[in-house]
């Protein structure tokens, strides 16, 4: 017997990474459709979308919280998208904030393939996840990325895409 309940994606709780307190921060899902939804020109609520963040494990190796698995997904998918949207779109900036990208197996071809499109890739540990903050009508990312000895990064976003794991049904 096998069963196959299926998944939902993780729908992050009012306020985590700035999810439904900044009208610029959504799920990979939504950013998924977004990018179906435009054609020439990225545009989101009536802005153009230049830089985008990509925050990851959200709902997955969650610290605290029902979610301390890896959902085995999200990472090749993002990349995908991001590879995507450069593809699609015309001076497009990626900026990927991980807690280490898992990419299996032949799937590391799509992050070799991001990396030399330009993405940029930053990694805190699970205990200093990345900041989302809006000041001035504008959103920033900030991390301690230990890539370069815990230096503090931060990038301006035009757009925030929280990388939701699987939870079961």
């Amino acid at each position: 017997v096998l069963m196959a309940t299926g998944f939902d994606s993780y729908t992050p709780s009012d306020g985590e990474f700035g999810y439904k307190s900044f009208e610029n921060v959504v799920t990979l899902p939504q950013f998924k459709r977004i990018i179906e939804l435009n054609d020439k020109k990225l545009i989101f609520k009536g802005k153009e979308i230049r830089n985008i963040a990509y925050i990851y494990c959200v709902g997955s190796r969650q610290i605290d919280g029902d979610n301390k698995y890896c959902s085995r997904y999200c990472c090749t998918s993002a990349i995908f998208a991001a590879i995507h949207t450069k593809t699609k779109f015309d001076n497009i900036n990626n900026y990927h904030f991980t807690r280490g990208i898992r990419t299996y197996g032949k799937q590391e071809v799509l992050y070799a393939e991001s990396l030399k499109r330009g993405d940029i890739y930053m990694q805190s540990y699970e205990d200093a996840p990345p900041v989302v903050t809006k000041i001035d009508g504008k959103t920033s990312v900030t991390i301690n990325d230990i890539l370069t000895a815990k230096k503090e990064m931060s990038v301006e976003a035009d757009l925030v895409v929280l990388v939701t794991g699987m939870v079961p049904r």
